[in-house]
């Protein structure tokens, strides 16, 4: 099993620095990705839940949204991992950049786990590899959130903000690579 763990950064505003801070852990074993994203800070805006169940929903990051974004190295294709504090997400596949954004039929079930204590918000939630047929695949990941305040001001934290603006989709913000983990699970020779 491989383990990374990082701090993301806001995109650079005019405003300032957002009062937040966002940390993000990966780890990858033989056929699944777990994700997990703590955000803290006072006035962060929660969406609230609208329902018993969560529920594949569009349109969560235009809200408080963690997001992971998954490409098998050496492929234009991707895949965009949306998870909600509501308990509601998203999984879609595009063919090139931002080309073919569409649901992703072989995942049926990817809520996030969601626990909130005092200003401090955790998301973990687990992908499974092999009906994307990543399972052996080396990847490269983005790690991205975007956090609201109770403001209703919006900020943007990734690895790394390669364009201009906020552009979680620029594969040059995919600064994570995992090599495919062994089907035992352990470190061989």
């Amino acid at each position: 099993m491989e383990t990374l763990e990082r701090h993301l950064e806001p995109f650079a505003a005019a405003a300032g620095r957002p009062p937040f801070r966002v940390m993000a852990r990966l780890e990858r074993s033989a056929g699944s990705l777990t994700l997990r994203v703590v955000m803290t800070g006072p006035g962060l805006l929660v969406p609230a839940t609208d329902s018993e169940q969560p529920a594949r929903r569009d349109g969560l990051w235009q809200y408080t949204c963690a997001e992971l974004f998954v490409g098998a190295v050496g492929r234009p294709g991707y895949l965009e991992w949306n998870l909600s504090p509501s308990g509601h997400w998203n999984l879609y596949r595009f063919d090139g950049y931002r080309e073919g954004g569409r649901p992703e039929p072989a995942i049926t079930a990817a809520a996030p786990r969601v626990t909130r204590a005092g200003s401090e918000l955790v998301l973990e939630a687990d992908l499974p590899l092999e009906p994307l047929g990543l399972a052996a695949e080396p990847l490269e990941l983005g790690l991205s959130a975007v956090l609201q305040a109770t403001d209703g001001t919006l900020s943007y934290w990734a690895l790394g903000h390669p364009a201009a603006r906020p552009d979680f989709h620029d594969r040059r913000g995919f600064l994570l690579r995992l090599a495919p983990a062994s089907p035992t699970g352990g470190n061989e020779p």
